[in-house]
């Protein structure tokens, strides 16, 4: 019987038989002590001890679940003995010499697939697919330009870039060489990556100092280029911002999509027709100008100023005037919004007619549109609005199903419209048009209504309310339907039907 310890080597957890871990611990600090005087150190024993527990959870990986001293001992084997690190390296390279091989010659130790980010341009998975093939980078390269070509090679550098690890460690750069993990290989490699950085930074500095000011006018001229290139790019596009902007607002050019009266209509009419209150248009007219002026003339001269690489004082004046422009535009819009939500202060609620039926049973059904006789079952295209004879023409008739209070059917249209004043509100709820009529045991409601032009497009409402008596019945979609609460529909054209109860089931 032995007694066992818990310890954490290399990020990992391993349950240790006492003479097995006096043994690791008394070789991990003769290795530490031996490169006091080195630079590296911490690095090297961090390497080591990760490539040391490596080892240990290879040779437990059969289930064993203490490390022995047995296992320490291979460990200890595979990484080489502190005092043959010297000695060893010393031999090898001068083996090495005597028989003309380079001293950092790999041994055959079988590859692994890893990222060189060090010595690659992006990602380091070209570089690290050449070493792990043995052949240069550039071909590597080229086969992924052409990949690239085909569609794919992107994709497959993505799945590489993700499935493929970093060599971070010393110990995954020899690993990706094919070099053994020994304790003076990683100290080695370590070495070598000081010098190459050292090398490197000392190549930086003196080319800053003896090239600094070439450097210095190449970044100034590129700067200069650049902001020549974005200068024009800017002309250009504010240029051909101003001209679509002039033509869109002088209403000769009509791009809005409408049926009826016409095809078409321009942004100045639909702004008309969204906002006919005349002094609220003039308020949004006057905005779009300022804001659309403002925005390409800014750019514009932006342009000119990087194109020209000096700030003069007429150029920094109307950059100025362009600015203040845009602001007074964004005021002046929130003016109009004030004056349109002004308009919208007062809701009225007209009756417009009311029907009575005494008949048992009441259909509910859709009034088809009729042009020269003939029924209209649909209508689709890209209209945008549809004005007919100067009227506004809306879809969507709103129905409520309540209890009467007699034996009769009641049939309520009641128009909803807006204003600034009730009196206003009143006056456009009486121009709303809509058909609605009782034929026999038909109760015809048309999914249409129109309102005129100077109303506005929106805010107004049509809403049809529907009283059933106790006993009869109101149909919907040939639906006998039941009215012990107030329930709510809404009718389309060319479509079914649709109503709900509330505090009830959907039918």
């Amino acid at each position: 019987m032995k007694k066992t310890i818990s310890i954490h080597l290399g990020k990992q957890q391993f349950v240790i038989e006492e003479d097995a871990y006096q043994r690791l611990n008394n070789y991990l600090r003769t290795l530490e002590s031996s490169f006091n005087n080195e630079d590296g150190t911490i690095e090297i024993m961090e390497d080591i001890e990760m490539r040391c527990a490596e080892l240990l959870s290879q040779q437990t990986a059969n289930g064993q679940q203490v490390v022995t001293l047995k296992e320490v001992d291979k460990a200890i084997e595979s990484l080489g003995h502190p005092e043959e690190i010297n000695d060893a390296t010393s031999d090898e390279n001068t083996t090495k010499s005597a028989n003309n091989l380079p001293p950092n010659e790999p041994t055959n130790q079988p590859k692994r697939l890893f990222r060189d980010v060090e010595n690659g341009s992006i990602a380091g998975v070209c570089t690290g697919l050449a070493n792990y093939l043995a052949i240069d980078p550039v071909i590597v390269k080229i086969i992924f330009i052409l990949l690239l070509f085909l569609g794919f090679g992107g994709l497959t550098y993505i799945v590489l870039w993700i499935v493929v690890p970093n060599a971070k460690t010393p110990a995954d750069k020899l690993k990706m060489k094919g070099k053994a993990v020994t304790v003076d290989a990683i100290k080695e490699e370590i070495e070598n990556a000081a010098n190459r950085f050292e090398k490197s930074a000392n190549s930086f500095a003196h080319k800053v100092d003896q090239k600094g000011s070439q450097l210095s006018n190449r970044f100034e001229n590129i700067g200069l280029v650049l902001g020549k290139v974005f200068g024009v790019i800017f002309i250009f596009f504010s240029f051909t911002s101003l001209i679509s902007f002039i033509l869109l607002q002088s209403g000769n050019i009509e791009v809005v999509p409408i049926s009826g009266d016409a095809s078409f209509t321009s942004l100045r009419s639909l702004l008309h027709l969204a906002v006919p209150t005349i002094h609220t248009f003039q308020l949004f007219w006057a905005a779009i100008w300022l804001i659309g002026l403002g925005f390409p003339l800014f750019f514009m001269t932006l342009g000119i100023r990087m194109l020209l690489g000096k700030a003069k004082r007429i150029i920094t004046v109307a950059l100025l005037t362009f600015t203040a422009s845009i602001v007074i535009g964004i005021i002046v819009a929130v003016f109009g919004g004030i004056h349109v939500a002004r308009d919208f202060s007062v809701v009225t609620e007209i009756e417009n007619t009311t029907l009575t039926s005494a008949v048992d049973s009441l259909y509910l059904e859709e009034l088809p549109m009729i042009s020269n006789n003939k029924k209209i079952v649909t209508s689709k295209g890209i209209d945008f609005i549809q004005i007919e004879n100067k009227r506004f023409i809306s879809e969507g008739v709103n129905f409520t199903f309540r209890n009467s209070s007699d034996s009769l059917f009641h049939v309520h249209q009641i128009f909803t419209s807006h204003g600034e004043t009730r009196k206003k509100a009143i006056h456009r709820a009486i121009a709303i048009n809509h058909l609605i009529k009782i034929k026999e045991n038909k109760l015809l409601i048309s999914p249409f209504y129109s309102s005129p032009i100077t109303n506005g497009i929106s805010g107004h409402n049509v809403e049809i309310i529907i009283e059933v008596p106790t006993n009869k019945k109101l149909f919907i979609n040939n639906i006998a339907t039941e009215t012990t609460s107030i329930s709510h529909g809404m009718i389309y054209a060319g479509e079914t039907i649709n109503f709900w109860v509330i505090g009830g089931d959907n039918d």
